[in-house]
């Protein structure tokens, strides 16, 4: 006998007070967690997951919300450990997601900011795991004409 696929229904958009409350509880756990114990359960998916459903139900209010307790969870970090790589790419990932709510509410100048700053993280990173872009490369003088006829043989 097959088995008849059996749809769900729709998801309910959530309620924005409830979220709300959630991202505020979820803020005051994450202050809380000194140690960063509770990152990969409750600041990891605040951080990748929820901003974009938060955007599909077009609440930029609780998409700014989640960032921010995210943001004062690497903000409290202790130096040492703030400026560690994956730190510092979950700080860019931050930035990178402030600059587009910034955007999305007009705030064009600080979005720029934001974007700068997530990009200047990302650079320092790949400085950091790329030893090919701790060299500067100098390029080689180019002659001019002079040069050339100056040092090209005469027949």
């Amino acid at each position: 006998m097959a088995r008849s696929h059996r749809r769900h229904p729709p998801r309910a958009a959530p309620d924005p007070a409830t979220l709300q409350r959630a991202l505020q509880h979820a803020a005051a756990l994450l202050r809380t967690d000194t140690d960063q114990s509770l990152w990969a359960e409750l600041a990891d998916p605040i951080l990748y997951e929820l901003p974009d459903r938060l955007n599909e139900i077009g609440s930029l209010l609780l998409e700014s919300l989640a960032l921010a307790a995210v943001a004062d969870c690497l903000q409290q970090m202790p130096g040492k450990t703030a400026e560690q790589p994956a730190w510092l790419r979950e700080r860019s990932v931050l930035m990178n997601g402030q600059g587009g709510v910034l955007c999305e509410q007009g705030d064009l100048a600080g979005a720029l900011v934001a974007y700068r700053e997530s990009l200047q993280v990302r650079q320092r990173l790949a400085v950091a795991s790329c030893p090919a872009f701790r060299t500067e490369r100098v390029p080689a003088p180019r002659k001019n004409r002079e040069d050339i006829e100056r040092t090209t043989p005469q027949a």
